[in-house]
């Protein structure tokens, strides 16, 4: 699958950031018919984070991005649950492979993600808007950081991973 270019991902955020009340009902209806398991996923991971934090969550705006710009470029499979799951079980492993790691070994881990990671456009995009205000700290990032990263790669490799190339 080629990447999705870091245009593509700005024209799409920008676009979404003038979509009125009732444009989001339609866009999250819409969502639902193309894809009830992936927003079953999505809405329990948006809790998880707001259980967890008592600030907002940027998890579904990031979802609403990363699904209108693979849809743009590609046609999507509708994801089954099995094919979630496996995708969050592998996200899940690599971070535990990270417990014991050192900060030169998380930060070469983040670095490998950007540089070589399939959609390294879009997961780039992604952790900039997470990391937004923390850029020169992030040791000080909220922890709900690295969970709606973990939901929203795992979103990217569940919708591409059938389309691999």
């Amino acid at each position: 699958m080629q990447q999705v270019p870091r245009e593509t991902i700005e024209a799409v955020w920008e676009q979404q950031a003038e979509y009125s009340e009732e444009e989001w009902s339609q866009w999250v209806d819409q969502f639902a018919q193309e894809q009830p398991s992936l927003l079953v996923y999505l809405g329990a991971a948006d809790q998880a984070v707001r259980d967890a934090e008592d600030e907002g969550s940027e998890l579904m705006p990031l979802a609403a991005l990363i699904y209108d710009s693979l849809r743009s470029r590609f046609s999507l499979p509708v994801l089954d649950p099995e094919t979630i799951e496996e995708a969050e079980d592998t996200n899940i492993a690599l971070l535990r492979s990270l417990d014991n790691a050192s900060e030169a070994e998380h930060h070469a881990v983040v670095e490998s993600l950007v540089n070589n990671y399939p959609q390294s456009p879009m997961i780039a995009f992604i952790m900039e808007r997470l990391m937004e205000g923390n850029e020169e700290t992030p040791e000080l990032a909220p922890d709900h950081v690295g969970m709606e990263l973990l939901y929203l790669k795992t979103m990217i490799d569940a919708l591409t991973a059938q389309t691999a190339s």
